[in-house]
């Protein structure tokens, strides 16, 4: 072989190998790219029951108090939001123990039965004067152990809200991994077009606990309440002069790990 040809022959392997670098440098950056992971730029807040306020009416709150009533102390739980864009917000948590009663980082819209007022004008409301309560949000979620991820509502049998005044608290759980701790009412319940099962307990407390647990964790990017509360008082459950005081969302946590990051959280109430 002369050195012309072994010249030629070098530079076409030169080329190939830069061609094959460009190529694999360009799948790379649509990976990145294309790969939806939690925002970096976290502020945190993992002190128990330490929050912060998001546009004035939604209070984002790292409650432990399962990890405390069960004495549990390996866990870390933080809430966080954005430190560019405040409307991007969540919690995650590392629980090493088995708690035997779960914690619920959350952001609440409302006035619960444990707090002195309420976060927004919009809330009490009486049930009969509501036509729709819609929540919407986007949402980043990765977990493994024992969690739900669940909407909990409060009623109460007047417009003033403290624990001796609520008729009910209400859940809804969208995902999870174990179902609640009592018996199964109602099976394969259909509500908003989709199936849940219905689950009441009244022997907790004095206080009603009603849970839809629903089949799927399929997420659409928003939810009306109002059915849920309207099937509770055509069933006798709760009454229409009780009133709606208070909307949270989050995850109860018993054990293990995750991370939820809520973008544009928002309730509308009409």
């Amino acid at each position: 072989m002369d050195s012309f040809t072994m010249k030629k022959n070098n530079l076409i392997n030169l080329l190939s190998i830069i061609l094959v670098l460009l190529t694999a440098t360009l799948s790379c950056e649509k990976k990145d790219t294309d790969t939806k992971e939690p925002k970096k730029n976290y502020i945190k807040y993992c002190e128990d029951y330490a929050f912060f306020i998001v546009n004035d009416e939604y209070k984002v709150q790292n409650n432990t108090w399962g990890y405390i009533a069960s004495s549990c102390s390996t866990y870390t739980q933080c809430v966080f939001h954005d430190s560019i864009n405040p409307s991007v917000f969540g919690w995650e948590w590392h629980v090493n123990c088995a708690s035997d009663n779960p914690s619920y980082p959350r952001v609440e819209y409302g006035w619960n039965p444990w707090s002195i007022e309420s976060t927004t004008h919009n809330l009490p409301r009486k049930l009969s004067s509501l036509s729709s309560v819609v929540i919407s949000f986007s949402k980043m979620f990765s977990a493994n152990g024992t969690y739900n991820m669940a909407f909990d509502i409060w009623i109460t049998k007047s417009d003033t809200s403290n624990v001796k005044n609520t008729k009910a608290e209400i859940m809804i759980w969208l995902d999870y991994t174990l179902v609640p701790g009592t018996d199964l009412t109602i099976g394969n319940l259909t509500i908003n077009h989709e199936t849940y099962d219905f689950y009441k307990n009244t022997t907790w407390s004095t206080i009603a606990y009603l849970a839809f647990v629903k089949k799927n964790n399929t997420w659409n990017g928003q939810i009306d309440i109002l059915p849920f509360i309207s099937y509770l008082v055509e069933n006798n459950h709760i009454s229409s002069n009780d009133y709606l005081v208070d909307i949270e969302f989050g995850n109860e946590i018993w054990a293990g790990t995750g991370l939820l990051e809520l973008t544009d959280y928002n309730i509308t109430i009409e």
